[in-house]
């Protein structure tokens, strides 16, 4: 606070391992304590590193569901302004290969999860194949999601733009 700041990114866990907390035995009452007396709002959540919604090996789909699940209920629990998601790779298969499939999850996790939480998409930077380095490709998951779902859940969805890694992948 003595900074100034006056917004915070945090992680619900360790951003480069799947195992998490139990929900129930967070402190939040201390963390809605600190908030309140430090005005500390909005706080964001970031995802965890390992996330791939592209992965076509089952079981790295399931943990990266699972992982983002548990992070948006994490952003419910906090009262918290969102997560913010890098959505993974498609290790070389193209994005209109993978593009129903990511789509596909992300509706599935919106409608699974409290009504409360946001799920936002971050632009990556390119590099291996990373999604959303294209700001395209974020528009048409956003079109496509919104054809798969109920309007409450897409009103839960946004994006979070890091202009370092737009800077990267080619806009100035």
């Amino acid at each position: 606070y003595a900074l100034g700041a006056t917004c915070a990114q945090i992680f619900s866990g360790s951003p480069r391992v799947w195992k998490r907390a139990e929900l129930s035995l967070l402190n939040t009452e201390k963390m809605f304590s600190k908030k309140e007396e430090l005005h500390v709002e909005p706080i964001f959540t970031h995802s965890l590193y390992l996330i791939n919604l592209a992965s076509q090996k089952p079981d790295l789909l399931q943990k990266s569901f699972a992982a983002l699940k548990y992070d948006l209920e994490f952003d419910s629990l906090i009262k918290g302004s969102g997560i913010i998601v890098h959505l993974g790779s498609h290790l070389g298969l193209g994005f209109d290969s993978i593009k129903e499939q990511v789509a596909s999850q992300i509706a599935l996790l919106l409608a699974q999860t409290p009504q409360d939480s946001t799920f936002l998409i971050e632009n990556s930077a390119g590099q291996k194949g990373k999604l959303c380095s294209d700001l395209a490709e974020i528009a048409w998951l956003f079109e496509a999601v919104g054809k798969k779902s109920e309007k409450s859940v897409q009103d839960r969805l946004g994006w979070c733009l890091d202009t370092c890694h737009a800077h990267a992948a080619g806009y100035t």
